[in-house]
Protein backbone atom coordinates (compact mmCIF):
# COMPACT_ATOMS: atom_id res chain seq x y z
CA UNK A 1 0.00 0.00 0.00
CA UNK A 2 1.60 3.13 -1.15
CA UNK A 3 1.15 6.30 1.22
CA UNK A 4 1.48 9.63 1.53
CA UNK A 5 0.24 12.31 4.42
CA UNK A 6 -0.46 15.25 3.48
CA UNK A 7 1.27 18.44 4.97
CA UNK A 8 -1.46 20.69 3.88
CA UNK A 9 -1.84 24.87 4.99
CA UNK A 10 -1.73 25.23 8.34
CA UNK A 11 -0.43 22.51 9.42
CA UNK A 12 -3.24 20.09 8.86
CA UNK A 13 -2.78 16.53 8.13
CA UNK A 14 -4.75 13.74 5.44
CA UNK A 15 -3.15 10.73 4.71
CA UNK A 16 -3.73 9.29 0.85
CA UNK A 17 -3.62 5.53 0.31
CA UNK A 18 -3.79 3.38 -2.40
CA UNK A 19 -4.84 -0.05 -1.65
CA UNK A 20 -3.65 -3.19 -3.14
CA UNK A 21 -2.13 -6.25 -2.56
CA UNK A 22 1.32 -6.37 -1.07
CA UNK A 23 3.58 -6.07 -4.59
CA UNK A 24 0.53 -5.42 -6.35
CA UNK A 25 0.49 -1.89 -8.20
CA UNK A 26 -3.03 -0.01 -7.24
CA UNK A 27 -2.91 1.98 -9.88
CA UNK A 28 -2.52 0.70 -13.67
CA UNK A 29 -1.61 2.46 -16.95
CA UNK A 30 -4.97 2.29 -18.90
CA UNK A 31 -6.50 1.15 -22.06
CA UNK A 32 -9.75 0.42 -20.68
CA UNK A 33 -7.56 0.80 -17.65
CA UNK A 34 -5.17 -1.58 -18.11
CA UNK A 35 -2.95 -0.65 -20.54
CA UNK A 36 -1.03 2.88 -21.27
CA UNK A 37 -3.88 5.38 -23.38
CA UNK A 38 -1.76 7.41 -26.14
CA UNK A 39 -3.37 10.66 -26.75
CA UNK A 40 -2.38 11.69 -30.06
CA UNK A 41 1.51 12.13 -30.65
CA UNK A 42 1.95 13.38 -27.31
CA UNK A 43 2.08 9.85 -25.71
CA UNK A 44 0.29 11.08 -22.67
CA UNK A 45 0.68 7.75 -20.45
CA UNK A 46 -2.09 7.92 -17.60
CA UNK A 47 -2.39 5.98 -14.76
CA UNK A 48 -6.19 5.09 -13.15
CA UNK A 49 -6.82 3.31 -9.74
CA UNK A 50 -8.73 3.88 -6.31
CA UNK A 51 -7.45 5.97 -3.45
CA UNK A 52 -8.89 7.05 0.30
CA UNK A 53 -8.50 10.04 1.91
CA UNK A 54 -7.90 8.77 5.21
CA UNK A 55 -8.64 11.17 8.40
CA UNK A 56 -5.75 11.39 10.72
CA UNK A 57 -8.31 13.21 13.24
CA UNK A 58 -8.38 16.87 14.44
CA UNK A 59 -5.94 17.70 11.93
CA UNK A 60 -8.52 15.97 8.86
CA UNK A 61 -11.28 17.60 10.91
CA UNK A 62 -9.34 21.32 10.85
CA UNK A 63 -8.89 20.72 7.36
CA UNK A 64 -12.72 19.92 6.50
CA UNK A 65 -13.57 23.58 8.43
CA UNK A 66 -10.86 25.34 6.63
CA UNK A 67 -11.49 24.31 2.95
CA UNK A 68 -15.25 25.11 3.81
CA UNK A 69 -14.84 28.46 5.34
CA UNK A 70 -12.18 29.25 2.40
CA UNK A 71 -14.52 27.96 -0.14
CA UNK A 72 -17.58 30.03 1.05
CA UNK A 73 -19.65 26.73 1.38
CA UNK A 74 -21.12 27.39 4.41
CA UNK A 75 -21.76 23.94 5.18
CA UNK A 76 -20.83 24.16 8.88
CA UNK A 77 -19.83 19.99 9.27
CA UNK A 78 -17.13 19.58 11.92
CA UNK A 79 -15.63 16.12 11.32
CA UNK A 80 -13.89 14.44 8.44
CA UNK A 81 -15.35 11.14 7.62
CA UNK A 82 -12.57 8.13 8.64
CA UNK A 83 -12.04 7.09 4.92
CA UNK A 84 -13.31 8.53 1.50
CA UNK A 85 -12.77 6.66 -1.80
CA UNK A 86 -12.05 7.93 -4.65
CA UNK A 87 -11.51 7.31 -8.43
CA UNK A 88 -7.91 8.94 -9.33
CA UNK A 89 -5.89 9.49 -12.49
CA UNK A 90 -2.60 10.68 -12.40
CA UNK A 91 -1.93 13.35 -14.97
CA UNK A 92 1.69 13.19 -14.52
CA UNK A 93 4.32 10.64 -12.63
CA UNK A 94 3.35 6.98 -11.45
CA UNK A 95 1.53 6.82 -8.01
CA UNK A 96 2.62 3.47 -7.55
CA UNK A 97 5.93 4.97 -7.41
CA UNK A 98 5.67 8.04 -4.92
CA UNK A 99 8.51 7.40 -2.51
CA UNK A 100 10.75 7.81 -6.02
CA UNK A 101 8.84 10.57 -7.95
CA UNK A 102 6.36 13.05 -7.64
CA UNK A 103 2.71 12.63 -9.09
CA UNK A 104 -0.15 15.32 -10.33
CA UNK A 105 -3.31 13.19 -10.15
CA UNK A 106 -7.33 14.18 -10.29
CA UNK A 107 -9.24 12.95 -7.64
CA UNK A 108 -13.24 12.47 -8.75
CA UNK A 109 -16.00 11.52 -6.25
CA UNK A 110 -19.10 10.69 -7.42
CA UNK A 111 -22.53 10.34 -5.50
CA UNK A 112 -25.93 9.93 -6.74
CA UNK A 113 -27.22 13.41 -6.11
CA UNK A 114 -25.16 15.57 -8.78
CA UNK A 115 -24.47 18.43 -5.68
CA UNK A 116 -22.23 16.09 -3.86
CA UNK A 117 -19.72 15.20 -6.81
CA UNK A 118 -16.40 16.41 -6.52
CA UNK A 119 -13.25 16.51 -8.46
CA UNK A 120 -10.04 18.11 -7.16
CA UNK A 121 -6.01 17.78 -8.12
CA UNK A 122 -3.60 16.59 -5.64
CA UNK A 123 -0.22 17.30 -6.43
CA UNK A 124 2.25 15.06 -3.92
CA UNK A 125 6.44 14.89 -3.89
CA UNK A 126 7.55 12.80 -1.25
CA UNK A 127 11.38 13.85 -1.41
CA UNK A 128 10.62 17.59 -0.96
CA UNK A 129 7.22 16.75 1.83
CA UNK A 130 4.88 18.86 -0.79
CA UNK A 131 1.35 17.86 -1.06
CA UNK A 132 -0.50 20.54 -3.03
CA UNK A 133 -4.53 20.42 -3.04
CA UNK A 134 -6.17 22.27 -5.83
CA UNK A 135 -9.59 22.45 -6.70
CA UNK A 136 -10.94 21.95 -10.26
CA UNK A 137 -13.37 24.83 -10.60
CA UNK A 138 -15.76 26.58 -8.02
CA UNK A 139 -18.82 24.72 -9.49
CA UNK A 140 -17.10 21.35 -7.27
CA UNK A 141 -16.10 22.89 -3.70
CA UNK A 142 -19.81 22.44 -2.14
CA UNK A 143 -19.37 18.48 -3.09
CA UNK A 144 -15.65 18.72 -2.16
CA UNK A 145 -16.67 19.80 1.48
CA UNK A 146 -19.71 17.67 1.39
CA UNK A 147 -17.44 14.30 0.22
CA UNK A 148 -15.33 14.66 3.21
CA UNK A 149 -17.77 15.59 5.82
CA UNK A 150 -19.03 13.17 8.13
CA UNK A 151 -22.38 14.50 8.75
CA UNK A 152 -23.14 14.31 5.40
Amino acid sequence: MATANLNAHFGTKLRVTMPGKPGAKPFSKMRDRREPRRSGPSELVLYWGRAELVSTGIESDAFLRLIDEVYGTAVGHARMRERVPFLVVSLAGDPSRLEGEPAKMKFFFESETEDRDAEFYVNIDVKTRSVQFHEKDADHRRGIVLALSAEA
